[in-house]
This record gives C-alpha cells, sequence and structure tokens, in this order.
C-alpha cells in the first residue's frame, strides 16, 4: 500500500535524513523476496533490465523477458520467476493498465535509488554493463527479426497513411521487443565504453545486409525522425 509505505518513511526517518530512511525502506522492500543467492542474481537481474529500459520506454513482462540478462552460466530466467518477482514488488513497481502492463516504477525516486551503488547497496548493477548488454541484445534482436517488407504490404507507392488499417497490421507484424530495438539500439550502445567482436559484427550486419529493412520499422512505427542521429552515433 503506497500510503503506508511512505507513512513508513517519514515515521523511521534515520539521523541521517530522509534519502536514508528512503533506502532502507527501498532495500526491505526488496530484501522481502530475497531468500538465498540464488533469488539476489534473478532479483538483480530483472531490476537492472527494468530499470535501464525505463529511461527510454517501460514493457510489459512478456517483452521484458525477451531482454532479461542470463544468470548462472547462461542460464535464461523463468518467466514465471519474472513475473513473481513483478508481483513481489508491487510496493514500487506497477503494471500500467494504460501502456499494455508495461511495469513501470511508482516514484522516480527508485530509479535514483536504483543507479546508486552506496544506495542499492547488493542489488546494484553496473549501469554501463546493462547498456552493454542491451546494446547486444538489441541489435541481435534486430538481426533476426528485420526482414523485407516486414509487414506483407501490397505496394511501396502508398504512403504510410493511405494504407488500410495499418497500425493494427504494424501491431501483429512488428513485435514489441523489435520494436524498441530498432528505436532505442543506439542510445545504449551511446553508453558503451567498449566493442567487442561481437557487437562490432553486429553493427556491421545492420549497416551491409539490413540497413534498409530497418529504416522501414523506424517508418511504420513512426521513428523515422531518429534515423540520422542514430547513424551519427553509431558512426
Amino acid at each position: 500500500d503506497k500510503n503506508r509505505a511512505l507513512e513508513k518513511v517519514f515515521s523511521t526517518q534515520s539521523a541521517d535524513g530522509p534519502q536514508a530512511s528512503l533506502d532502507a525502506l527501498y532495500r526491505g522492500v526488496i530484501e522481502q523476496i530475497e531468500g538465498d543467492a540464488d533469488d539476489l542474481e534473478y532479483v538483480r537481474a530483472v531490476l537492472g533490465t527494468i530499470t535501464i529500459v525505463a529511461k527510454h520506454r517501460p514493457l510489459a513482462v512478456s517483452t521484458l523477458a525477451v531482454f532479461l540478462p542470463k544468470v548462472f552460466d547462461g542460464q535464461t530466467i523463468p518467466l514465471d520467476i519474472l513475473e513473481g518477482i513483478v508481483a513481489d514488488l508491487r510496493s514500487v513497481l506497477f503494471e500500467d493498465p494504460h501502456l499494455g502492463g508495461a511495469v513501470r516504477v511508482l516514484h522516480p525516486s527508485f530509479l535514483d535509488f536504483m543507479e546508486g551503488k552506496s544506495r542499492s547497496l547488493q542489488f546494484w548493477t553496473d549501469p554501463l554493463q546493462l547498456d552493454q548488454h542491451m546494446a547486444t541484445k538489441t541489435l541481435r534482436i534486430m538481426t533476426n527479426g528485420l526482414k523485407f517488407n516486414i509487414c506483407g504490404l501490397e505496394t511501396s507507392y502508398r504512403r504510410n497513411v493511405e494504407v488500410p488499417d495499418l497500425l493494427a497490421t504494424v501491431a501483429r507484424c512488428i513485435t514489441p521487443s523489435l520494436n524498441y530495438a530498432s528505436r532505442y539500439w543506439d542510445d545504449h550502445l551511446n553508453h558503451v565504453s567498449q566493442y567487442d567482436e561481437d557487437l562490432f559484427e553486429l553493427m556491421r550486419g545492420l549497416f551491409t545486409d539490413q540497413f534498409l529493412f530497418w529504416l522501414e520499422v523506424l517508418s511504420l512505427t513512426g521513428n523515422m525522425n531518429i534515423a540520422i542521429e542514430a547513424i551519427l552515433s553509431a558512426n
């Protein structure tokens, strides 16, 4: 309950001030679901992904699952564990019904808490590592998902506004993960400090083999305006 949480903040302020009390509250909320080392790795992976995408566009649980980093020697986090963590953190997260169930934070102070290593302590994940992972993941999603005439339109001679039921067609043919990847891969790439061989190969593939397919997705999703900036940032 949000009101009870706020009451707890103001009734348990420490000598270090309200921020320390808020940090203690947030850590307490997360610690309630963290039972052992396995749980900690799951929680860190889930919260890291939620906070890194929240800067751009919150995503529904089913789409978040696509972007989660692997844990424990390459294991994928099961969907039911992801759903359970999000449900257990409902005092700080909520699934917005107006955005297709996108997972959002109840207050921006939680994002500040998660980004501060000295504040979130064992739950902190390095934002540079998260962006490295997301840059690689978004490029890989585009490598696997981009293709010629992705929406199966009858002709390319019509403007988008002239295509019947275009929004429904786009929603059916372009997955939310591909939509996000096509729009935000360069934002994540801008925060990468070291390019590895895998990242170089994925970028080479995008610009040599799938460049026009990427532009088509941007056009269909109304994001064509970011193309030039993305190209320049990649250079």
